[in-house]
This record gives C-alpha cells, structure tokens and sequence, in this order.
C-alpha cells in the first residue's frame, strides 16, 4: 500500500517508486502480492494477489511508472482493499503500509480506522507501516503495528526512503518462523519483553528478557508456524537459583520495562501508576526518561524556597543544552555505536518538549518520540546514560550512584523513607577497612570517592569524614 497523495509528490515519490521496483524484482516465483496505491481513492494494480511470475513482474514495473502524486489521503478505503485480499493460508500474509500524511478522505477518525482494521482483519495479516516525515499520526501508525503485530519505522526528510524500505523487504522476505511464542514450562516466568514474540525472519535472533520466580531445571518450546505447518523446538534448561554474573541484566530489563511503560502511555494516554512505575525504574537503574533526570533534584525539600518547578524546569533546560547537546556535534566516528544510541535517546527524552511529546500525535517530537521508545524496547545491550555527565552519575555493578552535595549516592536511597536507617563510617578507619573487606560489592562502592552512601543487607551507610571507627563494631553496626 502506497501513498500517492500530492503530499507525496517530488523526490520522495521517486524514491518510493525505486524502492518499490526493488521489492517487485526480488519476490520469489512462489511468492503472491499485489500493490495499491491510494491518494483520494485507492487504485489497484490487480484485483487480487497475483503470483510473482515473470509477466505479472513486468506489468507491475509498468503500474509503479504510472504512478502520479495527486490528491487527498483515503487510509480507510486503501485498508480495505488490501484486508479484502484472498490471502493463502500456508503462508504468512503481510501487508506493507507507507504513508507521508494523515487520513483526510473518507473516514478520517484515527479510532474509526483502527476498529475498521480489526473487524476486517481475519486472515491476522501483519500490518507493517512506514511513515515519511512528520506530518503524520504517529498514534495512528503506531497502533495499526502494534496491533496487527508489525513493526513501525519512521523516516525522516534527511534519511533515504528507498534504503529504508530495500532493507526491509530484503529482511522480511524470508520467514522461517512465523506466530511465534516461547513457553518455559514449570518456571515461573514475571514481564518478559518482547511481550509479543515477532516472527522470525532469515538472519535475525531474538533476545527475550524476564525474570523468573524460583530456579530449577525445565524444558523450554518454542512454537510457531513454517508454511503454515504447527512447529515445536525444545531444549533443557538450567535456570540458577542466584548469580552475581551479567549485572547488565537488570538495566536491560528495566530499559525493555520503561519501553513499554512508555508505549502504553503514548498510544492510550497517561496515568499516575504508568508514571510512578516508570520514574522509580528510571531512578533505580539510571535510565533517562522524559519523566526523571540524574541531574534534576526530584527532591523538593532538597530545592529549598521560591518555585520548585521553574526551578526544575531550568535545571532540565540546562542540563540538556550543557550536557546533551554539547555531546551531538562529535563526529560520529568517535563514538561507538550504543554511545550513539544512548545520546540519541538522551536528545529525545531530556528534551525540554519530551513530556508535551509523549502527549503529541504528529509533529518530530512525536516522530521522535516513537522511534526511541521503540529502540529502547527492542534494545540488547544496557545504555550507559552515565557517559553522557560522568560527574553526577555513576554505574557501580548492578546499582546506580548519583552526587547530591558531593556525596555519591546509590539512587534507591529516598531522604524521608531511609533517613533513619543510616550508619556512618569513618572514611579510612579499622571499621572502614573491614567493611570493604567482608563486603566485597562495598569496595567498589567505595571506590567512587571519600564520600559514598550505599546499601548493605538492608542498612544504608554513609562513608565520611566522621563516622563510627571501630571495627569490633561491624557485625552488630549492619543488624
């Protein structure tokens, strides 16, 4: 399905044709397709799915030469058509949706559109949607993906429109496993993302992050669909009661959490528990969010007199500018790829308009917003947010420190809930040295400077300048 509104006319209709055309000259012999082009009424090259044999390629090239920019946007009526499609049922059916606007034929309420889809799509074809620019409704896009379980991708005016869409169709030209899900048998299993397990394509993997309850030993199936046949792989699995290893993993699993925290809250609005949930997160694992920054002090009583808001609306302001900012110039060569994707999602959710964003359905704000939120879901690797102002925030194994005053602080510790749960240690003293020598995670902790407040067993202790010293003291100091 492709836009041929006048909005799309010029290069971007070019580039659609050339990446069109490459997608025609690569389906396979046994392949089925079709191609509608939609402006103010939807046009169909046939009027169902043809096979991709050598005539039907060429008269197909032919009908994307013909194609002329003109016209309204009818997203309804072109979605229609290509549900109506007489899919086959021993393959998966996919239908690839690019769009440069919103819908102004026909019926042009974004909710109406989506119910539409729904009552209509009984084959369960995957809806896969391109959206060109940022005049568009991402809501809209996003929700049409989300629940007809494609993907959305965003192009913006600087990126190339016919290597986005080649290097799509070259990915999903090839399933090998389609309607995927993962059982873990008797382990019990707690948020596991993706929550919607996508089809395997040739060349990808999937990498699932949960937690689970209890360790043991249990089979774990996978199952799915090839050519329509029911499919099962099992394979034994040991899962620990307890490891110290892969500490990353936590940090992963909160950013996927955030992700789909943050989805919900843009696709069906915000809520005080989505909020809450998302800022103790981002607080605990030190992840940037349009929500929480490291650097704001999200502490009014720490602000003091005057307007605690402005003040923190100030401090966001500077911090993005000082820190954020400052960073995005540096040639690209000179960092990796994860600091990269890290300073990206930085410009995006500590952008003074980044909560207005999550509230907005078009614009590059929304754009924007989209396509971060959906990097930080789908993300394998933790972002290492502390790069981007080392000076105030610090990743310590599993755990995240940020300076208040010049102390370095683990992020959990709240001053009205723990305040009373405190101990002090002299920095370099007997009981300091014994701490860190029975505690090894203390060390480390430790390691940040001379002033530190972490978490032991339960008891938060501050290293300082003044503090208990006798290391007789230890065991009975952390009960």
């Amino acid at each position: 399905m492709v836009d041929t509104s006048g909005s799309m006319s010029g290069d971007k209709h070019k580039q659609v044709q050339s990446a069109l055309k490459f997608c025609v000259n690569n389906l396979e012999s046994d392949d089925t397709f079709n191609i509608i082009s939609f402006s103010t009424e939807p046009k169909l090259y046939e009027k169902n799915l043809v096979a991709a044999k050598k005539d039907n390629v060429e008269e197909a090239l032919k009908y994307i030469d013909g194609m002329r920019a003109i016209g309204g946007t009818n997203i309804n009526e072109a979605l229609y058509k290509a549900l109506k499609m007489e899919f086959r049922k021993d393959v998966p059916a996919f239908i690839v949706f690019l769009t440069d606007g919103m819908p102004t034929v026909d019926v042009t309420d974004p909710t109406e559109i989506l119910k539409n889809v729904k009552k209509e799509n009984g084959v369960k074809a995957k809806i896969f949607c391109f959206g060109v620019g940022t005049d568009l409704n991402t809501t809209l896009l996003d929700k049409l993906a989300v629940e007809n379980n494609g993907v959305i991708e965003y192009v913006t005016e600087n990126e190339d429109i016919e290597l986005k869409i080649s290097n799509f169709y070259t990915k999903i030209a090839s399933p090998v496993l389609t309607d995927v899900a993962v059982d873990f048998g008797s382990i019990k299993t707690d948020n596991a993302y993706p929550k919607e397990i996508p089809d395997f394509f040739k060349g990808s993997q999937l990498v699932l992050i949960g937690r689970y309850r209890e360790g043991g030993a249990s089979a774990v199936t996978i199952k799915g669909k090839v050519l329509g046949a029911e499919k099962k792989y099992a394979n034994d699995v040991k899962f620990s009661e307890k490891t110290d290893d892969n500490n990353f993993l936590p940090r992963i699993w909160a950013q996927r959490r955030i992700g789909y925290l943050l989805e919900e809250i843009r696709l069906h609005g915000e809520n005080k528990e989505l909020k809450e949930e998302i800022v103790e997160l981002a607080k605990k694992h030190g992840i940037m969010t349009p929500y929480t920054s490291f650097l704001v002090l999200e502490d009014n009583a720490q602000i003091g007199d005057g307007q605690p808001g402005n003040i923190m609306i100030e401090r966001r302001q500077r911090f993005f500018e000082d820190k954020v900012m400052s960073k995005a110039g540096a040639p690209a060569s000179s960092m990796s790829s994860s600091e990269r994707d890290t300073l990206d999602n930085a410009q995006v959710f500590m952008a003074p308009s980044s909560e207005k964003s999550m509230k907005s359905e078009s614009g590059s704000g929304a754009v924007h917003m989209s396509r971060v939120v959906k990097k930080i879901q789908s993300s394998d690797r933790a972002f290492d947010f502390s790069k981007i102002d080392p000076d105030s925030m610090r990743y310590v194994e599993d755990k995240t420190f940020v300076k208040r005053g010049g102390e370095w602080r683990v992020s959990t510790f709240d001053e009205k809930r723990d305040s009373k749960n405190i101990v002090s240690v002299k920095f370099g003293s007997k009981l300091y040295f014994a701490l860190i020598s029975k505690h090894k995670n203390a060390g480390k902790y430790c390691a940040l400077g001379r002033s530190v407040l972490f978490e032991i067993d339960g008891k938060f202790v501050r290293i300082g300048d003044s503090g208990e010293e006798d290391e007789g003291k230890l065991d009975s100091f952390l009960k």
